[in-house]
């Protein structure tokens, strides 16, 4: 039985001379791995042209049978995210952003906010101005990625004690087993942590704070998260290595 779907492709490989088995994330099936057969020929009337990383569109497939993989029968692919081609540091984000959707989500679980999410995110970062604001635009994503997911850090109190956080701790520091801030008279319970500026903390919290942040305090609050994710993944993400600084 064939079913319908707006996706977004957000991994590729190619699998023969003429087919990719490709991921998308879907707007009502979720994250599907579907074979597309045919899609690399120069010219077919199934895909249009061959199926690249964030072609977006309508997409008629069948889910699958006696294999893992559905079969893609066809894709409207229309030009939604070309600008994302025009700068490679926005590229880079944008994969990373896929590379974490495909990371942490599991087939065929429905998540509509989350297509949502990862679209929005597309559509603004290939059209933004600088590294500083694509640098926002990514942070940002990946903490609403995390509060979509279930999985929220905390930054208003503290995560062992609940001690609410201000400016005036004498201390911060982040901690992934406890998915968020912990403060001065709790962190020597943890082994796994990073002292943390408190400025830095208020701007996690606060998103017109971190809009003001400068590019040596957005790097070091994506290393932040980075870490984070590499945490929750047990090993660092493929595209982090864009991102992590000197």
């Amino acid at each position: 039985m064939l079913e319908k779907d707006i996706a977004i492709c957000i991994r590729k490989t190619d699998y023969s001379e003429t087919s990719q088995i490709i991921t998308l994330l879907t707007r009502s099936s979720g994250k599907i791995s579907a074979i597309a057969k045919g899609s690399r020929r120069e010219k077919n009337k199934s895909f249009g042209s061959k199926i690249e990383l964030f072609s977006f569109g309508e997409i008629v497939f069948s889910p699958p049978k006696n294999s893992s993989l559905a079969t893609l029968t066809e894709f409207d692919q229309r030009p939604v995210f070309v600008g994302l081609s025009r700068s490679l540091y926005k590229l880079n984000c944008a994969m990373f952003a896929a590379e974490l959707v495909h990371s942490l989500t599991e087939e065929y679980d429905p998540h509509a906010s989350l297509f949502e999410l990862l679209y929005d995110f597309l559509a603004n970062i290939q059209v933004c101005n600088s590294r500083v604001e694509a640098l926002v635009l990514l942070i940002s994503f990946q903490l609403n990625l995390l509060q979509e997911l279930g999985i929220a850090l905390v930054f208003s109190h503290c995560t062992n004690c609940g001690y609410e956080f201000s400016l005036n701790w004498q201390g911060a520091w982040f901690c992934s087993e406890n998915n968020g801030v912990v403060c001065r008279d709790c962190e020597a319970a943890f082994m796994d942590k990073v002292r943390v500026d408190i400025s830095i903390i208020e701007s996690l919290g606060n998103k017109d704070k971190l809009k003001k942040k400068k590019i040596e305090a957005l790097d070091y609050i994506e290393r932040l998260l980075i870490r984070h994710f590499s945490f929750i993944l047990n090993k660092t993400p493929r595209m982090a290595r864009f991102f992590i600084t000197d």
